[in-house]
């Protein structure tokens, strides 16, 4: 999917300004130094078989981890475009991006998880992808993430089911009620006519939501 920007600021609670972190800072403690004086509180972040140790701050988001994370020299931006942050001992739960880990209930010592979630997706010509993917994101952005892979028909012309029901392309993902790893189908308008009413009006406003998002969407390889 969609590379994310990485922005080099601090996210501070609902209502108060961003602190920006000075240039080349860091919360990921650099390999093999040693702090004198008085110990410091950290976290620690677990991604596949790497484990930094993080400055722990009041105002240390998931968003920021996950940006300086990235900046380390063994791990390419581009695999945690979509990373989500786990608490302990909790695969299936997600850390909310731009909220303080403090007030989500992380205390010095814990360890999180980074994850990369995908939805398995078969397009029209049932050939299978894997499209990583935030809970945030709209049903709308899998097909942005596929157009570069397989000649899409006209928006107006396809939709995205899931166990045969089609789904709206301007919902975002976790107000669906899909699995995690849900498995989902490109199909054509035309085949999913048999549904009921409530499903056939989802599909007759896709021309119109296509073609405005269409305007807006820069056209690249996200994938």
């Amino acid at each position: 999917m969609e590379l994310a920007r990485w922005q080099t600021t601090t996210a501070t609670t609902e209502g108060e300004p961003k602190s920006s972190l000075m240039e080349g800072s860091t919360v990921v403690f650099p390999k093999k130094r040693r702090f004198r004086g008085a110990l410091r509180q950290k976290i620690l972040i677990k991604w596949r078989n790497y484990t930094f140790p993080c400055t722990c701050s009041d105002l240390l988001t998931p968003d920021t981890l996950i940006e300086d994370v990235g900046r380390n020299p063994r791990i390419s931006p581009a695999d945690l475009a979509k990373a989500i942050l786990t608490p302990p001992n909790n695969l299936l739960a997600t850390l909310r991006l731009n909220t303080p880990l403090c007030i989500q209930g992380i205390t010095t010592g814990d360890i999180l998880t980074l994850v990369v979630r995908h939805a398995q997706i078969y397009d029209p010509y049932d050939v299978q992808h894997f499209v990583a993917y935030r809970e945030e994101d709209t049903i709308l952005c899998f097909l942005v993430a596929l157009r570069d892979i397989f000649p899409i028909p006209l928006w107006s012309e396809i939709v995205i089911c899931h166990k045969g029901l089609p789904l709206d392309p301007a919902s975002r993902f976790q107000d669906c009620n899909l699995p995690h790893d849900p498995t989902l189908h490109v199909q054509h308008v035309y085949t999913t006519h048999q549904h009921t009413s409530a499903h056939c009006n989802i599909l007759q406003h896709h021309t119109k939501y296509f073609n405005t998002l269409q305007r807006h969407t820069p056209h690249r390889n996200t994938l």
